[in-house]
């Protein structure tokens, strides 16, 4: 049976008695469902609704039903639990029909049961059939029943609301009527009224009520007739449950005085004497279409009267006649209500006015610069004279025509921008105007003199010292110091000359000069001074300079000062100084890797500038090394000996004296070796040599550097030096014997230095005197000769056979051929060609029993020898080697005793003797000695021979 709990039986009736009995046949099966469908006469709320009867516990869902579709609605609410009471929190409406089921997820309903269930507007609750998924089960008896408990809660009253208001017209103005709306809302029920209350400066003047439903009016309720007061409305919404609600719209009616606005004059200057004249008057009270009464006043006097008129003629237009000056203008207008209001404005009226000046600055002395004044004139000015003022002093002047015309012009004015005397100097400069103008009664003319405010600008150098500096800090003596300026240069247009003075010479000043590399940005000024002798480790002195600048008939000096420290020139064997630059090595000229233990005496010049020379000389004795050191250690000097001598020998005397020259060679702390070669004195011969000019005069002081050609290693090394004597002549100690030499010749030139003037190319020497032509015609080298002629030579046991051909100009080819004999090479064969190919053959040899060796060579036009190759042939071997060494002593010793046996020794028989016993092994070839060195021997044993007889040292014979 249906149940409602908390709600009273008016509001839910259940007619049947027992709503919930399906009193049908018991046609229902175990699938049928049941519902109920209520309806509340009041809104109330659904807090719970509970189903029950045989009911499997699903869960409950409140459901819409549109009774007039009998239809099903929008789930209202549900809860999803499967007790047996659901908890809800639904609203429903008076007039708003729902279902009370058990949910299931199948919900199909049978709608027509509603309608043969009889139900009807009268019904309040009724049940529903419908099929689905079974909830509900019969009963024995065949019907279905349930039962259903809803509990309820009021739902409070809503009281009514405003969408909207209106008033019109907004704001109200005075005179004309005034009208409100309204659109009223009433959310749970209806509008009883809606009521108007409106109040006039808060005396009541309407009173009204309407009964219009939501949307209430109030058409023209009232006309204000006065201001400065509040119009207030109070509206009022009541419903059916007496429910209130109030809006207020309270409008202020304002009655002022009209606001003026000037535009014109405004608070400015003029440059004319009849100015516009033009203002406004408005008024934003609640009063339309005032008149206005005005009066406009110029310097506290009524100048004019104008009448206006609210939303006609608001506004006035005209012309303010004034003269030069300052002025006032006052306008004040007045309404129907005696309200006042008024505005005031201040101008002037001026004929000149300096609106700008403009100049660079900062700026560059020595340069053209554009001073500009921009200035306006009035339609009174008939010119203007402007005068420019620089630094006080008035530099130029512009005369520039008006016309009787507003004008706005300028005057630019150049001027040069003299020297200053300190950078960055402020300068002022201005502009003096003169003006002539037409007084205000246009009948005479006027002129004053107006300045313009001062301006400021900084005038900087356009020459300045950059930089200053010597050329080098640090100098040797002798040296000159260089000293450089860099002048920045900002202008050509000045003059600029300078002077350097050296403190070392505190009278002397030297004059700058400008070399080429200055630039537009830069003027580079160089001096220079000597610095002279050091009589100390160093010396330090002042580098002063001075340059003038004349510009126009201005002039200033800019200076600067540095110092520069010079050097003595310094040289010892490493003792006091450490930085090496010299190591001298003597080397065995046939064993280049044997060392030498040797002395060294040397002298030679040195110098940094050869102005300044200091001499060196030393011994150095004992040593395989020799070292020399300079100071300071960064210094670069040059040594030269061409005009003295460098000498070395071992310290035995085993090895010959030879000479050395340095010339003009550079020396500095990157340390040098120079590898110099000694000969012994058994393998070497006395060469002496001589050289002479194109005319066959003796050459003195000519150096030789003598070269020796090793072609197991393919190069030259030079082994020996002499110089001339006076009669072009000098000696040395060299190894013969198949040994090439080439020769270099140094002369003076102008200046006194030693220059290479002559090669001569290697070439096997004897000891002949050598005798050498240095000609000042050009000559071509060995190589590049040489290069100029192929040539073949081949030899076989009857003849050697050379053929050639040349593009070099010869005298002739020459095939030379000796024999080898017992004491020396005989020469057997020597034949010339001088066309430019050919052939030379030498015949009628036997190579099978003798050697020979043979010389190819070409002699110059110039009579020049090139030795082109040389060669031997032949199978005999003369030598005997250590063998012949011990027979030569064994006779040496035999003949030599002989002279002393017997009863009677006679020396000189036995000196005669061993004399005999070297010629006998020098001619079979025991000793291989030279054909000089036994007739030196022969020579020798013969002079003591005759010593000792003249002595009567020996018996005679």
């Amino acid at each position: 049976m249906g149940m409602v709990s908390g709600v009273s039986a008016a509001e839910v009736t259940d007619t049947q008695g027992n709503a919930g009995d399906n009193t049908n046949d018991g046609s229902y099966t175990y699938s049928d469902r049941m519902g109920f469908l209520f309806e509340l006469k009041e809104e109330r709320i659904i807090k719970t609704v509970d189903l029950y009867g045989p009911s499997e516990g699903k869960p409950v869902e409140v459901v819409h039903w549109d009774r007039n579709t009998e239809t099903l609605g929008s789930t209202v609410a549900r809860d999803s639990s499967t007790g047996d009471k659901a908890q809800f929190d639904v609203i429903v409406e008076p007039g708003d029909y729902a279902i009370v089921q058990d949910q299931n997820t199948q919900s199909a309903y049978d709608t027509a049961t509603v309608s043969s269930g009889g139900y009807d507007d009268d019904q309040y609750i009724n049940f529903l059939g419908f099929t689905g998924g079974g909830s509900w089960k019969t009963q024995d008896d065949g019907y279905m029943r349930a039962g259903f408990a809803i509990t309820t809660e009021e739902n409070p009253n809503q009281s009514p609301e405003f969408n909207s208001t209106s008033v019109s017209s907004d704001p109200p103005l005075i005179g004309e009527n005034v009208s409100y709306g309204a659109e009223v809302y009433e959310p749970d029920g209806s509008i009883q009224y809606t009521n108007l209350t409106l109040k006039h400066g808060g005396s009541t003047v309407v009173s009204d009520e309407k009964r219009t439903g939501t949307t209430p009016s109030w058409d023209d309720i009232y006309k204000p007739d006065s201001g400065d007061k509040w119009l207030n409305a109070t509206l009022e919404a009541v419903d059916d449950q007496a429910a209130v609600t109030t809006k207020e719209l309270d409008k202020y009616l304002l009655d002022d005085a009209p606001q003026v606005s000037i535009q014109d004059p405004g608070n400015t200057t003029y440059f004319k004497y009849r100015p516009s004249l033009l203002f406004d008057v408005s008024d934003s009270d609640s009063r339309p279409g005032e008149d206005w009464n005005c009066d406009v006043e110029k310097d506290g006097g009524l100048y004019e009267e104008v009448y206006l008129k609210e939303g006609t003629n608001s506004s006035y237009s005209g012309t303010l006649s004034s003269d030069l000056g300052s002025h006032n203008l006052t306008v004040s207008c007045s309404d129907g209500s005696g309200n006042t209001g008024s505005a005031s404005e201040n101008y002037r009226i001026d004929s000149f006015e300096v609106q700008n000046l403009q100049a660079d600055s900062p700026v560059y002395e020595a340069h053209t610069e554009t001073f500009e004044s921009d200035f306006k004139a009035g339609s009174m000015v008939n010119n203007v004279t402007a005068f420019l003022y620089w630094d006080g002093s008035q530099e130029s002047s512009e005369n520039v025509g008006i016309g009787n015309s507003i004008t706005t012009t300028y005057s630019d004015q150049d001027f040069e921008i003299p020297l200053v005397s300190s950078n960055q100097t402020s300068k002022n400069w201005k502009y003096k105007f003169q003006v002539n103008y037409d007084d205000f009664q246009a009948s005479t003319t006027s002129s004053k003199n107006i300045s313009s405010s001062s301006q400021s600008q900084e005038v900087y150098w356009s020459y300045w010292i950059k930089d200053s500096y010597p050329e080098e800090s640090k100098i040797i003596e002798g040296e000159t110091a260089f000293h450089q300026v860099e002048v920045g240069n900002k202008s050509s247009k000045a003059n600029l000359d300078g002077e350097l003075n050296f403190s070392r010479y505190s009278s002397n000043n030297e004059s700058l000069t400008v070399p080429d590399k200055s630039t537009s940005n830069y003027i580079f000024f160089e001096g220079e001074a000597y610095s002279g002798e050091v009589f100390s480790n160093s010396r330090t002195d002042d580098l002063n300079t001075s340059i003038e600048i004349s510009f126009d008939e201005y002039s200033r000096e800019i200076s600067s000062q540095d110092q520069i420290t010079t050097h003595k020139i310094q040289i010892d064997k490493c003792g006091t100084h450490s930085t090496e630059v010299l190591k001298f090595k003597i080397y065995n000229e046939r064993d280049r890797s044997e060392l030498l233990n040797t002395t060294m005496k040397m002298a030679f010049e040195i110098w940094k500038d050869p102005s300044q020379k200091r001499v060196f000389n030393t011994s150095s004795e004992g040593k395989k090394t020799h070292k020399l050191c300079i100071a300071p250690s960064w210094a670069e000097y040059t040594v030269d000996s061409g005009d003295k001598l460098i000498q070395y020998q071992d310290v035995n005397e085993n090895y010959r004296l030879r000479s050395h020259f340095l010339l003009e060679k550079p020396i500095n702390n990157d340390t040098e070796t120079i590898e110099l070669y000694d000969v012994k004195a058994i393998e070497s011969d006395r060469i002496a040599f001589q050289t002479v000019d194109e005319n066959g005069e003796e050459l003195p002081e000519t150096i030789i550097r003598i070269e020796r050609y090793f072609p197991e290693n393919d190069k030259s090394l030079t082994v020996a030096m002499v110089r001339t004597g006076s009669e072009g002549r000098s000696e040395t100690f060299l190894e013969t014997n198949e040994i090439y030499y080439g020769f270099k010749f140094y002369r003076k030139d102008e200046s006194g230095s030693y220059q290479l003037v002559q090669e001569e190319p290697d070439q096997i020497i004897s000891q002949d005197l050598l005798s050498f032509t240095i000609g000042e015609s050009e000559r071509i080298s060995y190589y590049e000769f040489k290069q100029g002629i192929s040539y073949s030579c081949q030899y076989n046991v009857t003849q050697v056979r050379c053929s050639y051909s040349t593009e070099q100009p010869i005298d002739y080819m020459e095939l030379q051929v000796s024999e080898e004999k017992a004491i020396q090479y005989k020469e057997v064969c020597s034949n010339k060609a001088s066309t430019a190919s050919g052939e030379v053959i030498c015949k009628g040899l036997n190579a099978t029993d003798s050697s020979f060796k043979y010389a190819f060579k070409a002699i110059t036009d110039a009579g020049n020898t090139i030795t082109l190759e040389t060669g031997t042939s032949g199978d005999k071997d003369p030598s005997f080697g250590t063998t012949g060494l011990i027979l030569s002593f064994f006779l040496f010793v035999t003949l030599g005793f002989a002279g002393f046996s017997g009863p009677r020794p006679i020396p000189e028989v036995s000196v005669a003797l061993t004399t005999l016993a070297v010629v006998v092994s020098y001619s079979l070839g025991f000793l291989g000695i030279t054909y000089q060195a036994a007739a030196t021997w022969v020579m020798l044993g013969a002079v003591t021979v005759w010593k000792m007889r003249r002595s009567g040292g020996g018996a005679g014979i």
